[in-house]
C-alpha cells in the first residue's frame, strides 16, 4: 500500500512542484494519478500480491486532504539537489512490469521524467560550481543581489552544500572590495570637493 501511495504522489509532486492539496484539486493530475495507481494494482495482481480492502485510488486521493500541505520526498530531494528514490518507486514498478509482462506506461513516463530532472539538476549544480571557481566575485555579487531582493535565484539554490563555504569566502572578498572602493571614493570625492572640482 505504501508503494502504491508513493507511486501516486512522489513523481507528480516533484514534476509539478506541487503540494498534495494542489494535486488533489487538479483533474488532470488526478487522472494521471488514477492511471498510475491502476498500473500498480494490475502489477500486484499479476505478482499475486494482495492489496488492502477498499478502493486504492480513493485511499490515495484522501492523502491530498489529510496531508494537504505536504510535498513528496522526491520533490524535497530535487529541491536540495540530491538523488531521489524514484528508482525504488515508479522505477521498481517499471522493472517488475517488464519482468511480468504488465504494461505500465504512466509509471514509466513518470520515472523517466524524474530521472531526466535529476540529470538536469545535477548538471546545473556542476555548471554553477565551475562558474563559482572561475568568477567568485561575480557569483558573490549574484548572491548578494538575489538575497537583497527576497530570495536566492534557482542557480544559487542548486549549489551543493559543500560549495557554500567558497560562496561565503567570495562574498567576504566582495564585501572587502566594496568597502575599500567606498572609502577610496569618499577620500577622493572629498579631495575633489576641497579642490573645487
Amino acid at each position: 500500500a505504501k508503494l502504491l501511495i508513493n507511486c501516486a504522489y512522489n513523481a507528480i509532486s516533484a514534476l509539478g512542484r506541487a503540494r498534495y492539496r494542489r494535486i488533489g484539486a487538479s483533474p488532470l493530475a488526478l487522472r494521471v494519478m488514477k492511471e498510475a495507481v491502476a498500473e500498480v494494482i494490475a502489477l500486484a495482481q499479476a505478482a499475486g500480491v494482495k492489496l488492502p480492502a477498499g478502493d486504492p485510488f480513493e485511499a490515495a486521493v484522501s492523502i491530498s486532504r489529510s496531508m494537504a500541505g505536504a510535498t513528496s520526498s522526491t520533490a524535497q530531494d530535487l529541491a536540495r539537489g540530491k538523488r531521489t528514490e524514484i528508482d525504488h518507486l515508479n522505477g521498481y514498478v517499471v522493472r517488475r512490469g517488464d519482468e511480468l509482462g504488465v504494461p505500465v506506461p504512466v509509471n514509466r513516463t513518470l520515472h523517466a521524467l524524474v530521472k531526466l530532472l535529476e540529470e538536469v539538476e545535477e548538471l546545473g549544480g556542476m555548471i554553477a560550481a565551475r562558474w563559482l571557481q572561475r568568477y567568485p566575485q561575480d557569483f558573490a555579487a549574484a548572491v548578494v543581489i538575489n538575497t537583497s531582493y527576497g530570495g536566492l535565484s534557482p542557480l544559487t539554490q542548486r549549489m551543493r552544500p559543500a560549495a557554500w563555504p567558497v560562496v561565503l569566502l567570495a562574498a567576504v572578498n566582495l564585501g572587502i572590495a566594496l568597502s575599500v572602493g567606498y572609502l577610496i571614493g569618499l577620500r577622493y570625492g572629498a579631495r575633489g570637493v576641497e579642490n573645487g572640482e
